[in-house]
């Protein structure tokens, strides 16, 4: 089977537009049985406890919204 070369630049178009119709749905409810103990049990086996990078004030979310866009 021979593929097409991949283009050399960025894709710039819209998400929508580039993504793979053969990429097929993301099963979000197919594991939350075996998963959401992972993430809420006290042991963290995946290490999510420390995944929190920055801790702001209420009155700081305008602002931060504005500076992450």
């Amino acid at each position: 089977m021979c593929r097409a070369a991949r283009p050399t630049r960025p894709d710039v178009r819209p998400l929508r537009q580039r993504r793979d119709p053969a990429d097929g749905p993301a099963h979000v409810r197919r594991w939350p049985d075996e998963v959401l103990p992972l993430l809420t049990g006290d042991d963290d086996p995946l290490g999510v406890d420390d995944l929190v990078t920055h801790r702001l004030p209420l009155e700081e979310a305008p602002h931060t919204y504005e500076i992450f866009k």
